[in-house]
């Protein structure tokens, strides 16, 4: 399983029932860089918190993923970065989540794909 998470674009930390990192795929090894995360409590890591910590929780708890939208993390080369989080219960290890991290356009970026968007579909339409 380590192996296929490896090949995700997407940043993922696995958690223990304890809430501490017991696992990161390369995409969040190379966004942290020399942080070091494995056995640390999520609420003392840059992509955790408190409010993360405590909405992993209540994932653990119920048994239902979440999704945080809008999350300002504090990652290395990303100040204030803008993320969507989401708390997935893993079902094969009891007690076990899955965090991912979905890094948000900054306005200037969606507004470009917006328009390269929006061009695509003229163009599409003038076509036909």
């Amino acid at each position: 399983p380590e192996a296929l998470l490896d090949q995700l674009a997407t940043p993922i930390a696995v958690l223990d029932a304890g809430l501490k990192v017991v696992g990161i795929n390369q995409a969040l090894s190379d966004r942290l860089g020399a942080v070091r995360v494995l056995r640390q409590p999520l609420a003392q890591l840059p992509f955790g918190g408190t409010r993360i910590a405590a909405e992993a929780a209540e994932v653990l708890r119920s048994g239902s993923p979440r999704r945080l939208r809008e999350q300002v993390l504090l990652l290395p080369g990303h100040l204030d970065g803008r993320f969507d989080v989401l708390l997935s219960p893993l079902t094969a290890t009891a007690g076990a989540l899955l965090l991912e991290l979905h890094e948000l356009l900054a306005d200037a970026d969606a507004q470009a794909l917006r328009h390269q968007q929006l061009l695509r579909a003229l163009a599409h339409e003038m076509r036909n």
